[in-house]
């Protein structure tokens, strides 16, 4: 790779580019493809790719469903084959593009793609399939859409968009280049995955059988724990002064401006149970915030939320001044030698996880809530503060494991941004060996 940025230029539409390359639209590198209606053929099998089967996170089909002729969906039209580059028409914006794998070679996908379909001897697909999915390609592809309920553009505004067309061996060059850190973010997503089942794994086990794999259990109101745990209710814990429990508070308009004080939201926990300040909004407020303010320690819970989100739990590690929503109640440790703070977040979460706050929450239109007075009513297993603590410190590298991964993928995301946007403009070149140089010398 070498950095052209010095070299012969010209100015385009797409701005600048090096001056051997073409701007084309991608009607004049790809080839014609064809519709197949597959009731036609009653009995015969076929895979069909609609729009939901394609992730637009990690661009690629995810799924596809089995179909026979005679139950084929109206749209399930199209002919693909390997190495098609399928463009979502409708809602564009929401980018669902993908290249067709070799197992859905000759398969079906849904008249809502555009099937772009390259010339082999013009233009190299998995190039043409990273120019596509582009946001500056997309963003003018979404420029021609048209209809509020359901905007869509046609296959033509996609097939009459523009990209710069490097020689074939250097699209190559830069296919492989892309192709070889999108692997390496797909590697990392299965890391990150199996470190959450080895949270999940770790979580079964503790909180049913303790540290002691081979110690004694009891069947419990609230499941099989260690013989030595305790059953204990948070209103008893909450009666005793062992916890303090106080709702946030609703408030006016949010502002992402900065203005005010950070107002944390249900939406702030995620599904590992961490608490996200990547998006925060802020609110002004005349009401009296200090019994409000958060103190590093607090367990965090959303009491009111879609059903399904009711119950997800955090742990408040962070300094600075910040409030929470009346969505959310805050579980305050006040002795913390009768129970742990991390290990309290991390049990009312793994319940979450279990499905159990559905089965307990009060549904209203479009929500549901579990009142204070409802929490009182929840039971917790309580093992002695050391245990507790172990236990606490366990899911806590767990967390942290899966914390590094995540940053590492988004490393990983940041090159892929910054390498694409570089080689498509040309800004960072590859360089091509000359098939007729000998490799000594070349070397010399």
């Amino acid at each position: 790779m070498k950095d052209e940025l010095n070299g012969d230029f010209r100015e385009t539409e797409l701005g600048a580019l090096p001056a051997e390359w073409d701007i084309v639209s991608l009607s004049q590198v790809t080839e014609k493809t064809k519709q197949s209606n597959p009731r036609r053929n009653p009995t015969s099998r076929f895979k069909y790719v609609d729009v939901s089967s394609v992730s637009n996170e990690n661009l690629k089909i995810t799924d596809s469903a089995d179909y026979v002729g005679t139950d084929a969906p109206g749209r399930a039209r199209k002919v693909i084959k390997k190495n098609d580059v399928i463009f979502a028409t409708v809602r564009p914006y929401l980018k669902r593009v993908a290249l067709v794998p070799e197992s859905l070679d000759g398969q079906i996908c849904s008249t809502a793609f555009c099937v772009i379909r390259c010339n082999s001897n013009l233009a190299d697909a998995r190039f043409v399939f990273f120019a596509a999915t582009a946001d500056e390609f997309v963003q003018r592809v979404v420029e021609h859409q048209r209809g509020s309920s359901y905007p869509a553009v046609t296959d033509k505004n996609v097939l009459d968009e523009i990209i710069a067309l490097p020689p074939l061996p250097e699209q190559r060059a830069i296919a492989r280049v892309l192709s070889t850190i999108q692997r390496a973010i797909e590697t990392q997503d299965k890391l990150i995955a199996a470190a959450r089942e080895l949270k999940k794994s770790l979580m079964r086990q503790l909180f049913t059988q303790g540290l002691d794999a081979n110690g004694a259990v009891k069947e419990t109101e609230i499941g099989v724990m260690p013989e030595h745990w305790q059953v204990t209710m948070l209103g008893e814990l909450l009666d005793r002064k062992v916890l303090f429990a106080r709702n946030g508070f609703p408030c006016g308009n949010h502002n992402d401006k900065g203005a005010g004080i950070p107002h944390l939201r249900p939406f702030n926990i995620d599904n590992d149970g961490r608490i996200a300040l990547n998006t925060i909004k802020y609110i002004e407020t005349n009401v009296d915030i200090k019994k409000y303010l958060l103190e590093q320690g607090d367990v965090i819970f959303n009491n009111t939320n879609s059903e399904k989100l009711v119950g997800k739990t955090g742990y408040w590690q962070s300094q600075g001044k910040f409030v929470l929503s009346n969505h959310m109640t805050i579980l305050r440790i006040l002795q913390d030698e009768v129970i742990d703070g991390i290990y309290l977040s991390k049990f009312l979460q793994k319940r979450w996880e279990d499905g159990y706050f559905t089965g307990i929450c009060r549904r209203h239109v479009n929500q549901a809530s579990i009142s204070l007075a409802r929490l009182h009513q929840i039971a917790i297993a309580l093992p002695q503060p050391p245990e507790q603590r172990a236990i606490a410190r366990i899911l806590s590298t767990a967390d942290k494991k899966i914390e590094n991964e995540e940053k590492r993928k988004a490393a990983l995301e940041a090159l892929f941004k910054t390498m694409l946007q570089q080689l498509m403009t040309g800004k960072l070149r590859m360089s091509i060996p000359d098939p007729f140089v000998k490799t000594t010398d070349r070397e010399k």
